[in-house]
């Protein structure tokens, strides 16, 4: 990363150097020190990789929706932010015991609901279903293990926008030694939103 004269003299604008850190900024610069040599001494390279990493931040809307989330998969999805390529906004994290059956009825009869025990007025049989659950409470969401992220702006069909954040909340994972499973990975049918404690 090259760094310019002009970087270097807003950073030490910003900082707080001793007289000595000083005094032996201007002597690298009269023995014809690079200029990312004296960016390196005055330690800009890690600030300069913050800036980097912290391009998005979550909304208020999304940290409301991590409320009651398991903390590990809190700390994933906030490191994942400062990770990420593709902005996300956090659609939902625990799930109350009536969306579970508003998102099982959904696609299924009268008669499905009420065999696994779901209120006969959630049946929306005319509607596309969202949830193959065989439990409708057996989600994740349920007890907080689990969040929903969509791209912001919300884009529910470009795909590569959901495997862009993958790749950031699996490598926030990875970096916080928490083990994640996402939807978008599973065979049986793809959940693109939704990931997972494993």
């Amino acid at each position: 990363m090259n760094y310019t004269s002009k970087e270097i003299f807003d950073f030490m604008r910003k900082t707080s150097l001793t007289q000595g850190q000083v005094d032996s900024f201007y002597k690298l610069l009269e023995q014809g020190a690079e200029l990312n040599t004296v960016a390196s001494f005055l330690g800009m390279q890690e600030t300069k990789q913050e800036i980097k990493v912290s391009k998005y931040k979550l909304s208020e809307r999304s940290l409301n929706s991590l409320k009651g989330v398991n903390p590990n998969l809190v700390k994933v999805v906030e490191r994942a932010i400062e990770l990420t390529e593709q902005d996300f906004l956090v659609l939902e994290g625990v799930r109350s015991k009536e969306q579970c059956y508003i998102n099982y009825g959904k696609g299924r009869t009268v008669a499905q609901c009420s065999a696994k025990g779901v209120p006969t007025k959630y049946a929306q049989p005319s509607l596309s279903k969202v949830t193959w659950l065989n439990n409708p409470l057996a989600s994740k969401h349920v007890t907080g293990n689990a969040v929903d992220l969509v791209p912001s702006p919300v884009d529910w069909e470009d795909i590569n926008k959901f495997k862009k954040i993958n790749e950031a909340m699996q490598a926030a994972a990875k970096e916080l030694g928490v083990k994640l499973s996402y939807g978008g990975d599973w065979t049986k049918k793809k959940d693109y939103p939704h990931w997972e404690l494993a």
